[in-house]
């Protein structure tokens, strides 16, 4: 259902050295590892972690300057804030500065984003003097006494680290994300959501200013319920057209579940190409071993 935190974050350096950005998970130190030039041999720098929080994503400007983000691990539904940092290093692995980050509700509303019941995924990437980030985490208690979770996009000065934009929720729930910079310089990401909307969702958006662009370029099926109330305590008909003798659907839904997951998104002459894994089409003669089909969806 909700994709995997991940492990590392691939960067590329000055003349395109290929780097990663990673966590030791046995005492939470950060690392830039990078590979020769002959691909024979790599180099490792340790990189500040003043806080022991776990690493969110991480990304470069293509020179000399890293930026990753670091969140406070959670555990179970508590409605705290966690700690979170976003950090700026050279090369070399020196903390060139850092920016503690306000999670509270009224703020950055982070209550939970990696632990042993919650492990969500960021990405981040690095343009024309702006630091953007894709977050999806559980969020604090709101008036319905619950602990939604929903992704946001951030942008930040990548001189101050200062919090430029929050544009606000991406898709809730956000089960993935995948950010890439466009050839204009403007950001451009997807993300996963199951219910508003369902599908993958592509955005786009500038290092100031509103989000440019929004549009769900795919949608999925989903699993309708077999009871008359949904959880909120609405009554709903029968769905006739796809019940059976042996299952009664009603015509209500709220499946988690997305069947779905996310490639990467680029850019080309017409648009944008968003790819994915999803369910295979009714009728495909595919072999039984092919669960899902790679596909592509051009968005001008």
């Amino acid at each position: 259902r909700y994709s995997r935190t991940r492990a590392f974050s691939p960067v590329t350096l000055a003349g395109g050295q290929v780097a990663v950005v990673w966590q030791d998970n046995a005492d939470s130190r950060v690392m830039l590892t990078a590979v020769r030039a002959d691909m024979r041999a790599h180099d490792t720098v340790v990189l500040a972690n003043t806080r022991g929080e776990g690493l969110a994503a991480a990304a470069s400007d293509g020179q000399e300057m890293l930026y990753y983000l670091t969140i406070e691990g959670g555990g179970t539904k508590e409605d705290v804030a966690r700690s979170a940092t976003l950090y700026k290093a050279n090369r070399q692995g020196d903390a060139i500065r850092s920016q503690p980050l306000d999670t509270s509700k009224a703020q950055l509303n982070i209550s939970n984003f990696s632990g042993p019941d919650f492990k969500y995924t960021a990405d981040m990437r690095v343009s024309g003097g702006w630091v953007a980030v894709m977050l999806a985490r559980q969020l604090h208690r709101g008036e319905d006494g619950l602990q939604h979770q929903s992704g946001c996009a951030l942008v930040f000065s990548a001189d101050t680290l200062r919090l430029v934009r929050n544009h606000g929720q991406t898709s809730g729930h956000s089960l993935d994300n995948v950010l890439t910079v466009a050839r204009d310089g403007s950001f451009v990401g997807i993300d996963l959501g199951d219910n508003y909307p369902r599908g993958v969702h592509l955005h786009k958006f500038g290092g100031e200013g509103p989000m440019k662009a929004q549009r769900l370029v795919y949608t999925f099926k989903t699993e309708h319920g077999k009871t008359p109330n949904n959880p909120a305590g609405r009554t709903f008909d029968r769905y006739d057209e796809i019940s059976s003798n042996a299952t009664t659907f009603y015509k209500w839904s709220n499946d988690n579940n997305t069947y779905t997951e996310l490639g990467g998104v680029t850019e080309s002459e017409e648009g944008f190409t968003i790819v994915f894994a999803g369910p295979r089409p009714v009728g495909c003669r595919c072999s039984t071993s092919v669960t899902s089909a790679s596909m592509a969806k051009r968005c001008a």
